[in-house]
């Protein structure tokens, strides 16, 4: 069906964080009536937790979740410098954002250059068992994105911590960092995310007992 007249699409960081959650966790309950749907809900969780960390990263000036070794990145800041001292046409900002494991490397600094922007901030405290996770869960993700002509042998139960840390990120990011402000967004945005995040755990919960047993 075509849709005649389309009005254009607005994304931005927080809208694509909570759209790429609700799709992932729609993946994972049809998981549980069909375990091929695992590989769609590993890609948008990946997704989900990447624009959460952007979301919590960004502070007002934007550029923490970029690479910071991009000569574009110095030069975005050389001429937002400039332009305060100067005036003159507003620099664009380049697009170099960091790798996945660097935004999560991140979301754990303390410090300003991570999540340290607010006297309240906070940065995810994460345990051992979240890292690992959080490493498979990028690969996973990587090797579906990037499908080579092979076979791919998974075992669903170990697809179960990776997105269970995921939205253990998530909620963090979302509710306890104190980084991404709701007050400025559609007052039931914080309300769906809230409601997806148990929607997923509840999930996990069920597909949990499930695969191990078949494993």
């Amino acid at each position: 069906m075509s849709i005649e007249n389309p009005s254009n699409v607005v994304f931005d960081d927080l809208s694509a964080a909570v759209d790429a959650l609700e799709v992932g966790v729609e993946f994972l309950e049809q998981a549980e009536a069909n375990a091929q749907r695992l590989r769609w809900a590993i890609i948008a969780m990946h997704q989900a937790v990447q624009c959460f960390m952007v979301t919590a990263l960004k502070g007002t000036e934007g550029t923490r979740p970029l690479d910071q070794k991009r000569k574009s990145v110095k030069e975005f800041v050389r001429r937002l410098v400039g332009y305060s001292a100067r005036g003159g046409p507003f620099p664009s900002q380049p697009q170099a954002l960091d790798r996945f494991l660097k935004l999560y490397a991140k979301v754990k600094d303390a410090s300003p250059t991570g999540m340290g922007q607010l006297v309240t901030s906070k940065a995810f405290a994460a345990e051992r068992e979240d890292d690992r996770a959080i490493e498979k869960l990028n690969e996973l993700r990587n090797t579906f994105v990037h499908f080579t002509p092979h076979a791919l042998v998974l075992d669903p139960a170990s697809s179960i911590g990776p997105l269970r840390s995921a939205l253990k990120v998530i909620s963090f990011l979302a509710f306890e960092s104190q980084n991404i402000l709701w007050s400025a967004c559609p007052e039931e945005m914080e309300g769906q995310t809230e409601q997806l995040v148990a929607r997923g755990g509840r999930s996990l919960d069920r597909l949990s007992p499930v695969y191990t047993a078949v494993t």
